[in-house]
């Protein structure tokens, strides 16, 4: 669970910000391999919008007319099974 002491103790402004960085390479690298018209699913349990959203509006920036966004939610998983929340992003590569 992401509030646990085991997670908390590692938590850290340059952690959030290696892992921003690691998830846009693994977004990009995955991108090379998608055929056109084919569908990407990024999807994250971090809570913060730095390795969410602005990966996602990174993401689109770079890629520009190659891919469009599908979809992005955040889905609240904690009410219902206490879990931790999950963010999703569904792209398409340009035919």
């Amino acid at each position: 669970v992401i509030n646990s002491p085991e997670h908390l103790k590692k938590w850290s402004p340059g952690r959030i910000r290696d892992l921003k960085h690691r998830q846009y390479a693994l977004l990009s690298g995955l991108f090379l391999a998608l055929k056109p018209g084919g569908r990407l699913v990024y999807s994250t349990c971090a809570v913060t919008p730095e390795e969410n959203e602005e990966v996602v509006e990174k993401f689109l920036k770079k890629k520009k007319d190659a891919v469009k966004l599908l979809e992005q939610k955040r889905i609240d998983t904690n009410a219902e099974h206490n879990l931790d929340p999950m963010f999703v992003a569904i792209f398409e590569r340009a035919r």
